[in-house]
């Protein structure tokens, strides 16, 4: 989740941010049952180094949208509209055919490129995403370093992994999740596979190379 809270600030607005699919919004772990904040620690274990980029983030909020059963839904209610234009073309008014050629764009154009836009603002705007983000796949936790700051995720917090040609995604709730870039890991992706079936065994781990 890109997400760091220094355990023992008084603050309580330090966070690291987290890759939110679904409000493609600022995000951050707070004080929850996903986290668990201790005091600065020593861990051990491999360890991953991660800067989130626009394109990252862009493919990420793409693909969560467009593998959900609304997205594809989304989808087939514009091909369908394509179609439907096509075939109806001659006995259409031209009030219908617009509403037909808008909804034919509404899934398939002006949504993806919404989408892009907002996840590329998220990380523009959001100075949490311009420094890197160290993961230490510990025994017990997953434990995120950022600018001095430390969280800590246990293992059985972790809801399910899926993975992809482009990212490993780790998901702590449904739609907050650490990413992790294929083009920033692909030298480790075999050993993170490795450990990640081995702390969440098979059914929870949803990635292949």
């Amino acid at each position: 989740m890109p997400e760091l809270d220094e355990a023992k600030k008084t603050s309580e607005d330090r966070k690291i941010p987290v890759a939110d699919e679904a409000n493609q919004k600022d995000a951050s772990v707070q004080d929850s049952e996903q986290t668990d904040k201790t005091e600065k620690k020593i861990y051990e274990g491999p360890s991953i180094n991660i800067k989130i980029t626009e394109k990252d983030m862009a493919d990420f909020i793409l693909r969560h949208n467009y593998s959900s059963p609304s997205g594809w839904v989304g989808v087939l209610i514009s091909i369908a509209a394509i179609i439907l234009l096509i075939v109806r073309f001659d006995v259409m008014d031209m009030t219908t055919r617009l509403a037909m050629i808008v909804i034919g764009a509404l899934f398939i154009v002006v949504n993806p490129i919404l989408l892009v836009s907002k996840a590329k603002k998220q990380v523009r705007n959001n100075q949490m995403f311009a420094t890197p983000i160290t993961y230490i796949l510990s025994d017990d936790v997953i434990a995120i370093e950022q600018n001095g700051e430390q969280l800590t995720i246990p293992w059985t917090d972790i809801r399910v992994v899926k993975g992809s040609k482009k990212a490993i995604v780790v998901y702590v709730t449904r739609v907050r999740a650490l990413l992790w870039p294929m083009t920033q890991i692909e030298a480790q992706y075999d050993d993170i596979l490795m450990l990640l079936n081995e702390k969440l065994g098979t059914a929870r781990v949803r990635a292949r190379k």
